[in-house]
């Protein structure tokens, strides 16, 4: 149940990758801390959803988010909300009062996962009863700092490869965002191995001025085969022992990498979008880099992130594209 201190409650509707959790997580206690700075925000988290390449369940008690606290159960009368995820559907209600001092703080996108950014909050003020003064600037700041107090618990901490820091952090993401047919999040096979020959075309210039490199994957095999592919143009290249991960915690291994993303002096994404390296970038203020080229003229779906990673020296797609032909 809720601890005695706790003034906010979210039930977390989105039982996704670590990624979409941290960002809804973010979300909702931006929109606590907006209303009262000093209380807790305690959040009900599931468990998670099984997908093609990974299960979305990972431990609270691998990491902490300052000011917030996880629940076992909801509060009483706490909303239920559809747990049915859709692009579509939005909530009508922001911000309900379950006792006198007890708040559940819904996201207006529910089921969205991870689609929540500052500006978005901002445009929604009045809906979770804000001052409609409020501007976007103060919301920015807020989920900015939100994020960044993001830590991994100890054993998590002990668990990051050695010289971590100060590499260029590469986050390879294919499993179920290789798909046959493309769409804002996934990408094609064509789409797929454009973006490999930009980004190893990237990873060169960084060899070339001497930076080491952390590879991540959801893919051993290409993991490995990319880290060969380094090693021998003469990169040094760490990644994580999943031996090292402590196995109390579900999850851990994606942790560890989570962390050890954080603590790069930049990250690449090797994918069309990742909500996992994405987080990754705004807990630690480090700049992210995404090679992906949008032919359609519908945009790159990290664009609506833009204003949480610009105070973060972000490495915009105009600058990354700058890098190669």
């Amino acid at each position: 149940m809720l601890p005695a201190s706790a003034f906010f409650f979210h039930d977390l509707q989105c039982r996704s990758g670590l990624g979409d959790r941290l960002l809804d997580v973010w979300a909702a206690k931006t929109i606590a801390r907006l209303h009262s700075p000093d209380r807790v925000l305690a959040v009900h988290w599931h468990d998670g959803r099984r997908f093609a390449s990974f299960v979305g369940d990972y431990s609270t008690q691998g990491f902490s988010v300052a000011g917030c606290t996880f629940a076992d159960s909801a509060p009483p009368g706490a909303l239920a909300l559809p747990d049915v995820f859709s692009h579509t559907a939005l909530n009508d209600r922001g911000l309900v009062c379950l006792a006198s001092d007890v708040w559940q703080v819904i996201l207006r996108t529910g089921m969205i996962w991870g689609n929540s950014p500052p500006d978005r909050l901002h445009a929604d003020r009045t809906f979770y009863s804000l001052d409609p003064s409020l501007s976007l600037d103060v919301v920015i700041a807020t989920y900015r700092d939100v994020a960044s107090h993001t830590a991994p618990a100890l054993a998590i901490e002990a668990a990051l490869p050695p010289g971590i820091d100060g590499c260029v952090g590469v986050h390879l993401r294919l499993g179920d965002k290789l798909v046959a047919q493309e769409t804002a999040v996934d990408m094609s096979e064509p789409t797929w191995r454009a973006l490999e020959q930009r980004t190893l075309a990237y990873l060169d210039t960084c060899l070339a001025r001497g930076e080491r490199f952390f590879l991540c994957s959801d893919d051993p095999g290409y993991k490995a085969a990319l880290a060969h592919h380094l090693r021998a143009r003469g990169a040094l290249v760490i990644t994580s022992d999943p031996a090292r991960a402590p196995r109390a915690l579900l999850g851990s291994a994606a942790l560890v990498d989570f962390f050890a993303l954080s603590r790069c002096a930049s990250i690449v994404q090797m994918t069309k979008y990742s909500t996992f390296s994405l987080a990754a970038a705004l807990a630690s203020g480090v700049p992210l880099v995404n090679l992906f080229h949008d032919t359609t003229g519908s945009g790159h779906r990290l664009d609506t992130w833009r204003s949480a990673l610009a105070a973060v020296s972000l490495t915009t797609l105009a600058d990354a594209r700058s890098v190669l032909p």
